[in-house]
């Protein structure tokens, strides 16, 4: 910092305060969807203050959709996106894990035990009853375990990756002796899934997802080659796995209304009443899918790089990241990457001017 320069003071800094207010006032029915971006804006740039508080007021809207029968049952006439946003459970789940994130960066392990919990709750609520969708949030089993060691439990947290390994068997980094690297790493991957209505019936929700081609992550640390992460969880398989339940019965339904009552004279035009088109309303800005990494790794300053790979062990340039200058502590790290494409020259790039041509 130069000299006589002070530091910013967050508190008083009218910009910073204005840009803190809600993007949407609470009660508008995308209040909590907003929060849910917000929330992972600041995670990623550091400040889970106020991504915890982003992300509390989200789960304060959708929390309130948990056991309500009636979501599933109640076919009403205005349209599905009117409703107030509360998200599908993979979006809820994913919305207390990052909580739990912010929790346990700021020590507050307790705090991030009950957020990972809460995250394998929501995954518990898809539709589908098959065991197989009802526990297979590997990566808050996993950050639980973590949890659970920092608080002296290891039974616990042996049965949070015994839960882990059961739907990951493939993933090496689900054994208690991980839990003890110094260097334990989440790292975010691609985009994540999307809604949008089915090409064949506008009353029908698809879900999609952008092209990821990222297959492996290599980890280096101060140039060297430690190891290789391994996916924990793909948020597209968690999205895929809501099935079908009694609201999409209730949607077609009414499409099938729709077009009986158009053709009854003088009552045809009670069908522009009846709105089937489906809420694809979606937490923009989530991973497609969550690795997890440790190793142990002298306590310091560190150089971090990965290196992305395609299915054919191709590598993929444009995915690649580094950082400089990672602290690594022995008792309680965890640090978080995020990957996307391109995102290595997000930083440091001359801006255009608005409206000025060329380059790519």
């Amino acid at each position: 910092m130069s000299p006589g320069l002070k530091p910013l003071d967050r508190d008083s800094n009218g910009s910073i305060l204005e840009y803190h207010q809600p993007v949407v006032p609470p009660g508008h029915k995308d209040y909590a969807m907003h929060e849910l971006m917000r929330g992972l804006l600041f995670f990623e740039l550091g400040d889970y203050v106020d991504s915890d508080m982003r992300f509390a007021n989200a789960c304060k809207i959708m929390e309130q959709i948990a056991g309500d029968e009636s979501r599933e049952t109640a076919a009403v006439v205005w349209k599905e996106s009117s409703k107030t946003y509360r998200g599908e459970p993979y979006e809820r789940a994913a919305a207390y894990l990052y909580r739990g994130l912010c929790r346990y960066m700021m020590g507050d392990y307790e705090g991030a035990l009950a957020a990972f919990r809460h995250s394998l709750a929501c995954d518990a609520e898809t539709r589908t009853k098959e065991q197989a969708y009802l526990e297979d949030f590997t990566i808050s089993h996993f950050l639980a375990a973590l949890c659970y060691r920092q608080l002296r439990e290891p039974d616990n947290a042996e049965a949070a990756l015994r839960i882990a390994r059961k739907y990951t068997p493939s993933n090496p980094y689900l054994d208690s002796d991980y839990l003890d690297k110094s260097f334990v790493a989440v790292i975010a991957v691609g985009q994540g899934p999307y809604l949008r209505p089915s090409k064949i019936d506008v009353s029908i929700k698809r879900v999609d997802r952008p092209d990821c081609p990222v297959a492996g992550v290599d980890v280096y640390v101060d140039g060297k080659l430690v190891g290789q992460a391994s996916e924990a969880t793909d948020l597209y398989v968690q999205a895929k796995s809501q099935r079908w339940g009694e609201m999409d019965t209730a949607r077609v339904g009414k499409r099938v209304v729709q077009e009986v009552v158009s053709y009854i004279p003088f009552v045809g035009m009670a069908a522009n009443l009846i709105r089937p088109e489906v809420d694809i309303r979606c937490w923009w800005g989530l991973p497609r899918a969550y690795y997890i990494f440790a190793v142990d790794v002298p306590a310091g300053l560190h150089t971090v790089a990965l290196r992305c790979r395609d299915a054919d062990g191709a590598p993929l340039p444009r995915y690649d990241q580094i950082w400089f200058d990672v602290a690594v502590r022995r008792g309680g790290g965890l640090m978080y990457f995020r990957l996307t494409r391109n995102a290595q020259n997000s930083r440091g790039m001359e801006r255009k001017k608005i409206g000025e041509r060329g380059g790519t």
